[in-house]
């Protein structure tokens, strides 16, 4: 199989924490905490920022560099046009999509879904459709093929956001029959686990965890994360209240209001 290239969402402007992906943990920036994270991945044979045109990511493109990646600029709000065009660009057959939220992203577990991904030859693999992870390790592979079908074909507000939703629903179906779907759940159910960035109590609860850690949070493994979130309770309860997936359920809503 040809390589498998990470492609990493991200952009300055957020709703609920603007900023947020050059924000300070540890002395690097979130989205350079995540890069270096993925370096340590065997699996991924490059790492590609996938962010905006609009002006307010020249900053984040110029941190970007500093880290020594590539980066794309495309629609800010059509993030399936964005990675659709990436793809040809950089011609890529087979993508690993990540989100520029997840300072705790596991090169470890994307290594695991990558390597699912390649054994069972299905046109998509994620390790977030039963959502037994922690929410903040998501991983999601796909063929080229499978994402120039959504590009094609999907319509409603929430899957041009979220790029794989339509995949999803639609594999083994009509004209999209021969692709394949599989997930990759956790052994256990650590549902109740938030380690994602879209919220101040999401930013108090990164910084907290790394005041504990034994290691940078830069090298931490999410084993030993869950083993000290046990031992501090506290801390997983700094934002436990959050909803999980409430960018994609906002979506759904304006999905839902564009039929009406």
């Amino acid at each position: 199989m040809s390589r498998i290239v990470a492609f990493l969402q991200a952009r300055m402007k957020s709703t609920r924490l603007p900023g947020k992906v050059l924000m300070p943990l540890q002395g690097r920036s979130v989205i350079g905490t995540i890069i270096e994270r993925l370096k340590k991945s065997r699996e991924l044979s490059e790492i590609i920022i996938l962010t905006s045109v609009e002006p307010e990511d020249d900053a984040l493109c110029e941190v970007v560099k500093e880290c020594g990646v590539p980066f794309f600029r495309g629609d800010e709000n059509d993030v399936l046009d964005r990675f659709y065009k990436a793809a040809l660009y950089f011609n890529t057959l087979h993508v690993a999509r990540l989100t520029g939220d997840c300072p705790l992203i596991d090169p470890g577990i994307v290594d695991r879904v990558i390597n699912f991904y390649k054994h069972t030859k299905v046109d998509l693999v994620s390790n977030q459709i039963t959502e037994s992870y922690p929410d903040g390790l998501d991983v999601c592979v796909f063929s080229f093929k499978a994402l120039e079908a959504a590009w094609k074909n999907a319509t409603l507000t929430s899957d041009r956001e979220h790029v794989v939703p339509w995949i999803i629903r639609n594999a083994g179906k009509g004209q999209t029959k021969d692709m394949g779907v599989m997930d990759y759940p956790s052994s256990e159910n650590l549902f109740d686990h938030r380690w994602t960035l879209d919220e101040p109590a999401d930013l108090l609860f990164f910084r907290e965890l790394a005041e504990v850690l034994p290691v940078p949070l830069v090298d931490a493994r999410w084993q030993e994360i869950l083993k000290i979130l046990e031992k501090y309770p506290e801390i997983k309860a700094i934002n436990g209240h959050i909803q999980r997936n409430e960018g994609y359920q906002k979506s759904v809503e304006r999905d839902n209001q564009e039929c009406l």
